[in-house]
């Protein structure tokens, strides 16, 4: 509903036979919850229309890896896409673009399918799920790129000119890829996010 606070939840049941939706709009003191089949869902699409929306991905009970992947709209106002839980991956991948509210991340697993992401209409991403990697992925085009402290000391920050923000917490490594263009990186962060151990800067060409 526009111009309402909507906190949605996706996630798995216990049994893996099931992919939860669980709603809130906690201004309004209502809630409630759905579900679909998994894995034989092929997609699922959340949109939350105006309003400072919040989807949570929670992974507790495995990755959700649908055929088509989620997307998320989030609308106008100031929106999260908030990734958590305790299975942990290989990988986390967030490519930035093609338009500044708009991007794709995705979780890899060791093995089988990854869950896949994307939006438009948000603001910040918050990944606190642990991962070996991190991979930010910016344009072909001359980007600046940062990567500085998060809302707190245990998370990181990587912003890619006007992007939406990868906010991250629980990563082992960062690559930051600069892919084509002449791209200035900026890395100003004095803190340590939880468990990161290297950055590596991948200019990418014709410069870095």
């Amino acid at each position: 509903e526009d111009g309402v606070r909507d906190v949605v939840t996706v996630s798995l049941n216990s049994a893996q036979s099931e992919l939860v939706v669980d709603w809130e709009q906690p201004d309004l003191g209502l809630s409630g919850s759905m579900s679909f089949p998994y894995p034989d869902t092929p997609s699922l699409q959340i949109n939350t229309h105006g309003g400072d929306d919040d989807l949570i991905v929670d992974n507790s009970h495995g990755l959700i890896a649908l055929p088509d992947g989620i997307q998320f709209n989030g609308g106008q106002a100031n929106d999260r896409l908030v990734l958590q839980g305790t299975t942990q991956i290989d990988d986390a991948t967030y490519e930035v673009g093609p338009h500044v509210d708009e991007g794709t991340i995705t979780h890899t697993p060791a093995d089988g399918p990854s869950q896949v992401i994307t939006f438009t209409g948000l603001e910040p991403i918050l990944d606190a799920v642990a991962a070996a990697t991190a991979n930010v992925f910016a344009t072909n085009a001359d980007n600046a790129i940062s990567y500085t402290v998060g809302n707190t000391a245990a998370y990181g920050l990587v912003a890619v000119d006007g992007f939406e923000t990868y906010e991250f917490s629980n990563k082992g490594a960062l690559f930051i890829h600069g892919l084509g263009g002449s791209d200035t990186i900026n890395l100003n962060n004095p803190n340590t996010p939880t468990d990161l151990t290297s950055i590596t800067v991948d200019g990418g060409d014709p410069t870095g």
